[in-house]
């Protein structure tokens, strides 16, 4: 089954990336690469997730890591819908 990340969850990786890297490249690069993997483990275990709110989608809070991962799993794909940070106010709906 493929991944496919919306534009905000393909912008939210990559305003994480750079918020982390002003501090240090290196945790940039650690957090970036266990968010990667946190998406491939979805890939491999799309159950793993909760159930949201609605229940039209899961979302899967990064071990040791403050962010969540909302998403909807389909026939096809594993579509991304954001990659959030867990200090943000969080919106009503995904």
């Amino acid at each position: 089954m493929r991944v496919k990340l919306s534009r905000s969850a393909e912008r939210d990786l990559r305003e994480i990336r750079a918020f982390v890297a002003a501090d240090s490249p290196v945790a940039a690069d650690l957090v970036t690469g266990r968010l990667i993997k946190a998406l491939l483990l979805i890939r491999a275990k799309p159950e793993i997730g909760r159930p949201g709110k609605s229940g039209a989608h899961r979302e899967w809070s990064v071990p040791d890591l403050p962010y969540v991962i909302p998403y909807v799993v389909s026939a096809e794909e594993i579509y991304i819908i954001r990659i959030y940070h867990t200090h943000r106010l969080r919106p009503e709906e995904w």
